[in-house]
């Protein structure tokens, strides 16, 4: 039965946090002005003052935040004390919104301060190796999109929920501990109204406590002895209501059928909104990117289209509704871009395209005949084009939402070792998945994340063609003159290092269809990515740089010969750091000259 609850929230605009918080956190608990010095001995009373520092720190470490930050309000002292901690600081710096979401939803006293902490620094989730992007706050675990959405151990439930699916008194239901959702913030709070304007009907979900599973499981073995007794007590108490109703279904099928009105429903104001665009992309009529955007959240919320869940009917018409508006949108991209038009207009083609992928992904796996592995790869195909137009024109959250659905068609496990030669395209799949990964994050900022996607990506790229290949290079030759803008070199070497390196080595997946142009595209990036390191190397101006950047300009004089122009500014860059850059910079102006 449990497999009948909802998700952790009925619609889009309670699918996160991220939506209900404000933009400034209003508390100021654990805030520490730069003049305050820390000092143990005057600061602290009793037997804390005989502690060493580090010690002091382990044993705070181990508090909720709830008792930090009522330990931090006691005095000046032990406030000084409770702000100094490294992890807490850090979680403030660098994790603000997680701080403010544990306050929005009321469940800093579940939280230990040191398990928050390892849990936001890993990036991977804790049940699969897929990147974890959500922390559950009921548990503490940092967590993926898919298991979040399809693991029913995170599934939390409301406390009449609990009393109905297990038969438990709601006095001791309403005394476990539960999180609160939280009021929307301006910016959705507009959006909410422009939607209930539009006569969309959506569950208004402020308010709602939300209970964990394992505590109402903990609490139906106190009550029955076991869960699935409880679950059967709750069975029978809802059979014995239902019996004056006559009604032949079971309370299984009671329960699934209330579930698909609600999905039908869904299902038809999508409908009308992707022919309404459809029409209007014909006319040329103007589009309002709220209402792409706002569709196309819901088209991707988790759970409502299960594999199988539509009629055969509606899974064509939302297939071929989302392929036109698809094409459509792509042709008039494709003309914006050729015509150098207004980037509005091209974010508008974008959006609609990943509205028009979203109802293509449903419709194409909603069937009951759905070919799951088939559809899965094309939907992955289409995800990645969409993902790298995305990327190119800074519609990062689009880019998200693609990555996040190419995410669920991907497999579980790829072919770990050495696969034949027609699993090629699937480690190209999953490449080019790491690597729009890579290029996501260094947009975002987050290096850390970037380099771990290089990490995963490393584990595909010696089987994919030349053109992934070649992709791959440009985007971490990008990253490391990112870093050369900024004057980093030394952060900058390491990802001009991988480029060459990836540049350099062998295509394992046999390509037949290189043709001239693609070549001369892979050998030009191979040299911007050379060049590049060395000039990195030439400036950081050490003498392991020096050989290092020599050995690179020997290797590219044997490769692409010594009058090329690019190899002749490498030795110009080398041989200026060496104070002799006479005769290679006479060389370069000869080629360039002639």
């Amino acid at each position: 039965m449990e497999d009948l609850n909802p998700p952790f929230a009925e619609v889009v605009f309670a699918y996160s946090l991220s939506g209900r918080l404000y933009p400034k956190s209003r508390s100021g608990v654990f805030k520490q002005t730069n003049d305050e010095a820390l000092n143990t001995q005057d600061d602290l009373q009793g037997f804390f003052r005989g502690l060493p520092i580090e010690i002091i720190h382990q044993i705070l470490l181990q508090l909720d935040l709830t008792s930090l930050a009522n330990l931090a309000c006691t005095s000046k002292g032990t406030r000084r004390v409770v702000c100094a901690l490294p992890e807490l600081q850090r979680l403030l710096n660098y994790a603000p919104d997680a701080m403010r979401a544990v306050t929005a939803a009321e469940v800093g006293h579940r939280l230990i301060c040191s398990d928050v902490y390892k849990q936001l620094i890993k990036p991977d989730c804790d049940d699969c190796n897929r990147p974890g992007e959500y922390l559950h706050l009921l548990v503490c675990k940092r967590l993926c999109a898919k298991c979040l959405i399809t693991n029913p151990r995170y599934r939390a439930l409301r406390p009449m929920q609990a009393v109905e699916q297990y038969s438990l008194p709601l006095c001791d239901v309403t005394r476990l501990p539960a999180a609160v959702v939280p009021g929307y913030s301006p910016l959705w709070r507009k959006a909410r109204r422009v939607i209930h304007r539009m006569q969309i009907n959506i569950i208004n979900t402020t308010g709602w406590k939300l209970i964990d599973q394992e505590d109402v499981n903990r609490l139906c073995i106190e009550t029955h002895g076991s869960v699935d007794q409880g679950k059967r007590l709750a069975s029978e108490r809802l059979t014995k209501l239902r019996a004056p109703y006559n009604s032949p279904m079971t309370n299984e099928a009671w329960l699934e059928s209330s579930m698909d009105q609600r999905r039908s429903g869904l299902t038809a104001s999508r409908e009308n909104f992707a022919i309404d665009l459809e029409s209007l992309a014909s006319t040329d009529k103007g589009i309002s990117l709220s209402d792409i955007e706002h569709y196309s959240l819901r088209a991707n919320e988790p759970n409502k289209f299960p594999a199988g869940s539509l009629e055969q009917d509606t899974a064509q018409q939302l297939e071929s509704i989302g392929r036109r508006i698809w094409n459509i949108f792509l042709h008039k991209q494709n003309a914006a871009m050729q015509a150098d038009d207004q980037i509005c207009q091209i974010k508008v083609c974008l959006r609609a395209r990943l509205f028009g992928y979203l109802l293509l992904g449903i419709g194409l796996l909603g069937r009951p005949n759905a070919n799951a592995a088939q559809s899965a790869a094309y939907l992955i195909r289409l995800g990645l084009a969409l993902c790298k137009a995305c990327i190119n024109n800074a519609e990062l959250e689009c880019a998200r939402i693609a990555l996040q659905r190419i995410t669920e068609y991907l497999p579980c496990s790829p072919c770990g070792t050495a696969p034949a030669e027609s699993d090629g395209s699937r480690h190209a799949d999953y490449a080019s998945y790491y690597i729009l990964r890579i290029a996501l994050s260094w947009k975002d900022d987050r290096i850390d994340l970037a380099e771990h996607m290089y990490t995963k990506a490393t584990q595909h790229t010696p089987f994919v063609d030349a053109g992934t290949r070649t992709t791959m290079v440009q985007i971490l030759t990008q990253i490391g003159e990112s870093f050369v803008s900024k004057t980093n070199m030394t952060a900058a070497v390491p990802w001009l290092r991988r480029a060459a390196a990836e540049a350099s080595a062998p295509c394992g997946f046999r390509d037949t269809t290189v043709v001239d142009a693609e070549f001369r595209t892979r050998e030009q990036a191979k040299l911007v990515a050379l060049g590049g390191l060395v000039r990195c190397l030439t400036r950081l101006n050490s003498r392991e740089s020096l050989e290092e950047a020599n050995g690179i300009v020997a290797e590219a004089q044997i490769e692409f010969g010594k009058r090329r122009v690019e190899v002749l500014e490498m030795l110009v860059m080398l041989q200026t750091a060496k104070g002799e850059a006479d005769g290679a910079l006479t060389d370069l102006l000869e080629i360039l000259l002639s």
